[in-house]
């Protein structure tokens, strides 16, 4: 599977991170490492890529965004506050994220409702759910953005969250060191809480996983197996 095969290009799957020179001399990470210099760390080139289309989306969605690329992250990463209430102490958030993983033509969009609450010079956080289809105040925005999105990168599919939150046993990156990392983690970030509730079709735009030719009565459908799933046939 193109994703699979792409996390296994950049990521020595089975190594760990913590303490271990020869991670970072993985071909795949030195290559990822260039890549962020590229499109990131180059204030010139990340004006002009990034940016650029973020000022774009906007002009067309008439939303403000707001930019959350940071440099160690093999994506493009910004969203959008659909709505912010206020009571005291106690804020709710609702926001509508996308990302574009740098490491292969995949994106994804991700809605977030979430609390905040401030007591003296503390802020606690904590994720109510994830909106990972069209749905509710979140539609209209999520579907423009699928949009805009496949419109400014042609040939990138989006990544639903069957397949995103999948773990896959001995993948450890700089997020998570226990060599049981989410798909989402490795192509894009760690901005979201996958561990929350989720409301919506975890299998949304699936069908673009899907050949053409698929034979649905005779072959079983695609599935992220970990490295070990066939040791023991």
């Amino acid at each position: 599977m193109e994703i699979y095969n792409c996390i296994a290009k950049y990521y020595p799957i089975g190594m760990l991170y913590e303490n271990n020179p020869a991670y970072n001399d993985y071909p795949g990470i030195k290559e990822m490492v260039r890549l962020l210099e590229e499109k990131i760390h180059d204030e010139t080139n990340f004006s002009n890529g990034w940016q650029s289309v973020e000022s774009e989306i906007q002009a067309t969605i008439q939303n403000e965004i707001i930019g959350t690329t940071y440099g160690q992250s093999p994506c493009y990463s910004s969203y959008i506050e659909i709505e912010k209430i206020s009571t005291g102490e106690f804020v709710r958030y609702k926001e509508l994220y996308f990302f574009i993983s740098l490491l292969g033509p995949f994106y994804t969009i991700v809605g977030q409702d979430r609390n905040e609450i401030r007591f003296d010079k503390n802020a606690f956080f904590n994720t109510n759910f994830l909106v990972i289809s069209p749905e509710n105040e979140f539609k209209e925005l999520f579907e423009k953005l699928v949009e805009q999105i496949e419109g400014k990168f042609v040939g990138y599919r989006f990544v639903p969250y069957f397949i995103y939150s999948q773990v896959i046993d001995g993948l450890c990156n700089r997020f998570r060191r226990d060599n049981q990392s989410r798909v989402f983690e490795a192509i894009f970030n760690n901005q979201i809480d996958l561990g929350a509730p989720t409301l919506g079709s975890s299998v949304y735009k699936d069908e673009a996983w899907i050949n053409k030719d698929y034979d649905f009565e005779n072959e079983p459908k695609w599935v992220i197996y970990p490295p070990d799933h066939f040791e023991n046939d």
